[in-house]
């Protein structure tokens, strides 16, 4: 199983839902990804809160969500982080120049 499939698996549950605008529970969530209910539930409270909105124990995808791409979607929730900065590196000579 590749490393994102269930962050992807989430991608697809969360675009048909933000299509219908059907309400579902975590437990909905957890049992697509086949996600543990804990994690569905960390997923939705922290890095899903953007684009979910709760009424009680229900949750509503917003309608926005429809226009996030798949893998901006993984790459924004994935819980490996990035450890080197993304930057371009420039030289001390090219910073200094004289002349």
């Amino acid at each position: 199983m590749p490393r994102d499939e269930k962050q992807r698996k989430a991608y697809e549950f969360l675009l048909d839902h933000a299509r219908s605008q059907q309400q579902f529970t975590a437990e909905d969530l957890a049992r697509f990804t086949e996600w543990g209910k804990a994690t569905a539930d960390t997923y939705l409270k922290k890095q899903m809160r953007s684009i979910v909105e709760k009424a009680e124990s229900l949750y509503r995808v917003k309608r926005h969500f429809i226009h996030l791409q798949e893998d901006d979607f993984v790459k924004r929730t994935s819980q490996k982080k990035n450890i080197l900065p993304s930057y371009a590196r420039t030289s001390f000579d090219s910073l200094f120049k004289i002349g």
